[in-house]
């Protein structure tokens, strides 16, 4: 689409200024755009170093949960799956093709309709550790098209194999690949391979249209869904948001599979008030994200599998070192806040235990007994060392090549 060394210069017909000062005005043009498009199409107009343009056409899709173990859904409802690109080395080539909606797969388990991302994965990795053949149904140009002897034989590591080809959900279709357990979807008895075909009585086409209209419903205020099986009448499901559950549907953003360079933005002052200031508020910033991610952990939205230990770390400073001294100190001082949070947990083994015993002290009157701060000084031992070692194992086993 945008090759090497060519610039965005109109977006919809709308210029973005070249210039050193551009990814300040303009960069953000892109994204603005993205999201306020609904899904639809966005022109971009690019010039390569010579100076003649041409345009280019990019969709915008719903980006996928940034935890692997989350499926991307609408209040419990999830898509299904298309063929965004196939890559070199996979049986697919020249039989699957780009925009092409996985309407069912085909193994020696059996057929699995309009499967979900995960569920796809899942599939063709049993079949691809067994050596079997597999059937894609797809639906493609509005048709149906069945394509046999697939091989999922590209390993993905862990033990695992897939198609090669990269999979993005089917927006463009509001087709109910599946729900999720003890959703608002599931608590509406929404079937699963129905097709909504409106919300409150407005029409919808798309995952666009659903999640643009139950964005804008109210807390507490019921909203009505019409689906329907095939050719079946449609239904009409009556569901209620909480304020998180829209904020939620608010929250999902949309984006393009553009590979565009890197946006760094360099910030310079010779004020050292306002540097120490960056650093306060930099380091403010990272205590905060730490704590969001433990809360988001024990609510089950982000997986224990995201922690790093001290080999992760090694392993990751490496990285962080090729990439200059500026972006290790960088990595060190976002370490470094973490382990202070870490520290200041009431852990009793830990100075947040410490000063927890120094609370319960002021509250009694009296400190608690030498054994109960011994078996509590156990008990946070035993914690601690239990994380380390899951850790750590968790951190050998990815760098460990499968």
């Amino acid at each position: 689409l945008i090759g090497p060394d060519e610039t965005i210069t109109a977006i919809d017909g709308q210029p973005v200024g070249p210039g050193p000062n551009a990814y300040k005005t303009d960069f953000w043009k892109l994204d603005a755009a993205v999201q306020n498009s609904n899904g639809r199409p966005i022109e971009l107009t690019v010039a390569n170093a010579a100076g003649q343009t041409h345009t280019v056409t990019v969709e915008p899709t719903f980006m996928l949960p940034f935890d692997q173990d989350e499926i991307l859904n609408f209040i419990g409802m999830m898509p299904r799956t298309r063929v965004e690109r196939v890559m070199d080395g996979s049986s697919a080539i020249g039989k699957l093709q780009p925009g092409d909606v996985i309407t069912a797969v085909v193994t020696d388990q059996g057929r699995k309709s309009n499967p979900t991302r995960k569920q796809l994965v899942e599939w063709l990795s049993a079949a691809g550790k067994a050596d079997k053949p597999v059937g894609i149904e797809v639906l493609r140009d509005e048709k149906i098209v069945m394509v046999d002897d697939l091989r999922a034989n590209v390993p993905l590591g862990a033990g695992n194999y897939g198609l090669g080809v990269q999979l993005l959900t089917d927006d463009h279709h509001a087709v109910i690949a599946d729900l999720k357990p003890d959703s608002p979807a599931a608590a509406a008895a929404i079937p699963v391979g129905a097709t909504l075909k409106s919300i409150d009585g407005q029409p919808v086409a798309n995952w666009f249209d659903v999640q643009r209209l139950l964005a804008m419903a109210k807390p507490g205020v019921p909203v009505t869904l019409a689906a329907a099986l095939g050719d079946s009448p449609a239904k009409e499901h009556s569901i209620t948001l909480t304020p998180e559950q829209i904020s939620t549907l608010r929250g999902h953003r949309l984006s393009v599979t553009l590979l565009l360079h890197e946006l760094v933005e360099p910030r310079h002052t010779s004020n050292p008030v306002q540097a120490a200031w960056w650093g306060v508020t930099e380091t403010r910033d990272f205590v905060l994200q730490f704590y969001v991610t433990i809360r988001r952990m024990f609510q089950g939205s982000v997986s224990y599998t995201n922690m790093m230990g001290p080999v992760g770390i090694f392993s990751a400073g490496t990285k962080f070192a090729d990439k200059g001294m500026v972006w290790l100190l960088w990595f060190l001082a976002m370490i470094s806040a973490n382990l202070a949070v870490v520290n200041f947990l009431p852990i009793p083994i830990v100075d947040g235990g410490l000063f927890t015993f120094l609370i319960i002290e002021k509250i009694q009157g009296r400190p608690l007994s030498q054994r109960a701060q011994m078996i509590a000084q156990y008990v946070g031992l035993a914690v601690l060392a239990g994380v380390f070692l899951l850790v750590t194992y968790q951190d050998i086993a990815r760098m460990i090549p499968h």
